[in-house]
């Protein structure tokens, strides 16, 4: 008698446990129903864009990473020292939405992270071009040089026709950082200097700048100074040639070298290197 009173309770206390799960079971799959039933284009998914392939030759104490999330998309903004500064963001969700940095096709300032050619002259006006390591710029025209602008990155700037080169426009600002100029002098015949300083414009050449293989038909393989300021600070000049000036040639204002090196530079007339 004890031992089916025994059985009974067992069976009643399994029982009773039903119901718990049951309503345990219930709640899950209901919240599963809930999940299910959002629709999927309400979700906002942000990607980091393609990172950057190299960075930066100098580092200082200007180096921050910053990001931040605004309106459901992620911004990382990179900047190492003052040689690089560039954004791109890919955004997915709600409709497909994709903005990246485009590479300039024509003479402009931005970020050039592929190899492009030039195939015209044109200007640079207030801002920076960024070419990054490792990629290849080649210019067939004439550029000029517009109010306040920087060129750097870590890539390279090639010569790809006789009469392409920089001219500095009165009274304007060029720095060139970490970037390396090839006049492409034996490949491509050049009658130009690389870059033309003229009067009242502001030269200057920074740590990591190299310019090469340049060669005028006239006056200064590599840079032409006609008035104006110009600052070697750590580049190097190497392989130019002209008539006059192998490696510069002025005709007034004010040079200034701080720790560059001008290398196997010759003229046939005077002045191999300056």
């Amino acid at each position: 008698m004890r031992e089916n009173n025994d059985i009974q309770t067992r069976r009643k206390g399994s029982g009773a446990r039903h119901p718990i799960r049951q309503q345990l079971l219930a709640a899950f799959l209901g919240l599963c129903l809930i999940v299910v039933s959002i629709p999927v284009s309400q979700f906002d998914f942000s990607v980091q864009a393609a990172e950057l392939r190299a960075r930066a030759v100098t580092m200082d104490d200007g180096d921050y990473q910053e990001r931040e999330d605004e309106d459901g998309r992620r911004r990382e903004k990179i900047k190492m020292g003052s040689l690089l500064e560039a954004e791109e963001i890919l955004r997915f969700g709600g409709g497909e939405e994709i903005t990246l940095t485009e590479t300039p096709v024509t003479p402009d300032c931005g970020v050039i992270s592929e190899d492009v050619t030039w195939t015209d002259g044109g200007s640079l006006a207030n801002g920076e071009l960024v070419i990054m390591p490792g990629v290849t710029l080649t210019i067939n025209g004439s550029i000029t040089i517009n109010g306040t602008v920087t060129i750097k990155g870590g890539g390279t700037i090639a010569r790809g026709s006789t009469g392409a080169g920089f001219v500095m426009g009165e009274a304007s600002s060029l720095t060139v950082e970490a970037v390396t100029m090839d006049g492409k002098a034996g490949t491509v015949g050049s009658s130009i200097p690389m870059i033309t300083l003229n009067n009242r414009g502001n030269l200057v050449l920074e740590s990591g700048c190299i310019i090469m293989n340049c060669q005028a038909g006239s006056d200064g393989g590599a840079i032409c100074m006609r008035g104006g300021s110009l600052t070697l600070n750590d580049c190097i000049v190497k392989a130019c040639g002209a008539r006059q000036g192998g490696a510069i040639y002025t005709a007034g204002g004010i040079v200034t070298l701080n720790g560059a090196a001008i290398e196997n530079c010759t003229a046939s007339n005077y002045g191999g290197g300056i």
